[in-house]
């Protein structure tokens, strides 16, 4: 028994001694900043000091693997060159193949490289690499490699981020991949990011796939990816839609909650009369039945207002002023988050007011709030955004005309 009491007691003074001769902290202060940078030029390392591994495989499956050394006192632009000598013609490049290194590396080698990496790399970092640079390049032999490529990708994690890249490009062929991948996915990780980055462009053919993908006969979806089905729908517009949107909610008996609440949130995005009009009578207290669903009523509610008539817009502040008393606390900030998107003249006040109810670790939350709602809002954004929509759709039209007159004269 005192044995063990003495092993403790040495433990103990051990911990103290090594608390009294750890190193200092780190701090924030500028000062402390520039005296470091100080140090590390003083002792001769720089500001970046790293080796990156580039591995070069040519046709004969010969690997070379050559470093390049970075190490800059300042921050300056630096070029660096690398030589290899093949026997074949090279079939695929990768860069950091080991994992070394967190960076981001704009490059594009060649339309060949590229495909064979995005394929057969065996690295989910250069495999997603190198599909950017095939989606940046945006030829549609460069997009037919990418869908290629996903056909037989084993990695959700490849998946999700080919389609952000895809939803930004916005070109024809790009949505065309990305309605072929809203369709054929069937990993239940991958199907919420996917069906995201399909509502983030708005086009006929990811319409229809995502209307498919909504009323197919198989299985219902898990609850995450409904939601996010549904509100990638509604952001595609049209009658069929909200009436589908209308169908649910009024069916919405055995649902889950998480489901419940993305169907909500999805008449908030059709930002039509009738959805704000469907919402408007969900807001007020004791309406919504499912209670831990009301929080989702009033952000579907502040979002679909954005998009209505001025008289619409003065209204729904009103309502919001109100909801600021609301006895629950996210249906309160929800709220006061909605006043501020609408641009509230009384927003400051109202967030002054729900200060007090909420708890201490907000404050930040808040004072971000009172600072968005003093910024100037923008005029006519809902013209503006249905403009951009309407020339998005013009151009990826042009794309088509293009690409159908390319291939005529390709097969001359």
């Amino acid at each position: 028994m005192y044995a063990f009491f003495i092993y403790l007691l040495l433990k103990l003074v051990f911990f103290f001694f090594l608390m009294i001769r750890r190193p200092p902290r780190s701090t924030l202060s500028s000062s402390s900043a520039a005296s470091d940078v100080y140090k590390r030029q003083a002792l001769g390392v720089g500001l970046f000091s790293f080796d990156l591994e580039v591995e070069l495989t040519d046709a004969n499956d010969a690997t070379q693997v050559k470093i390049v050394s970075f190490n800059q006192r300042e921050e300056e632009e630096v070029r660096k060159s690398l030589t290899f000598t093949c026997t074949a013609p090279p079939k695929m490049i990768r860069f950091d193949p080991n994992y070394k290194l967190l960076f981001e590396i704009d490059i594009s080698p060649g339309l060949d490289l590229l495909s064979y990496g995005a394929a057969n790399a065996a690295d989910v970092p250069n495999r997603i690499r190198s599909h950017k640079e095939l989606v940046k390049i945006g030829s549609p032999a460069a997009l037919a490699a990418v869908s290629s490529a996903l056909s037989k990708e084993p990695s959700h994690h490849v998946r999700t981020q080919v389609a952000v890249y895809l939803s930004e490009a916005k070109c024809s062929v790009a949505v065309q991949v990305l309605a072929r991948m809203v369709r054929q996915e069937e990993d239940l990780r991958a199907l919420a990011p996917i069906f995201k980055a399909a509502g983030e462009v708005r086009d006929g053919v990811l319409k229809k796939a995502l209307l498919w993908r909504c009323t197919s006969p198989e299985t219902r979806l898990p609850p995450w990816a409904m939601a996010a089905l549904a509100q990638a729908l509604a952001k595609q517009g049209g009658d069929d839609v909200l009436e589908l949107l209308s169908n649910e909610i009024a069916n919405s008996g055995p649902m889950h909650n998480i489901e419940y609440c993305g169907w909500i949130a999805a008449l908030g995005e059709h930002r039509s009369a009738a959805s704000y009009s469907t919402l408007r009578s969900l807001v007020p207290y004791g309406a919504e039945p499912r209670w831990k669903c009301r929080a989702a009523v009033t952000r579907a509610f502040a979002n679909c207002a954005k998009w209505q008539p001025t008289t619409a817009q003065k209204e729904s502040i009103e309502i919001l002023g109100q909801l600021i008393r609301d006895p629950s606390e996210r249906v309160r900030k929800a709220a006061a988050q909605g006043l501020v998107d609408l641009k509230a003249p009384t927003a400051v006040s109202d967030l002054d007011a729900v200060f007090a109810t909420l708890p201490t670790q907000d404050i930040f939350w808040i004072n971000k709030l009172k600072k968005q709602a003093r910024e100037p809002a923008v005029e006519n954004k809902g013209a503006l955004v249905g403009e951009v929509d309407r020339l998005n759709t013009k151009v990826r039209e042009l794309e088509d005309k293009l690409n159908k007159v390319l291939a005529i004269f390709e097969t001359k």
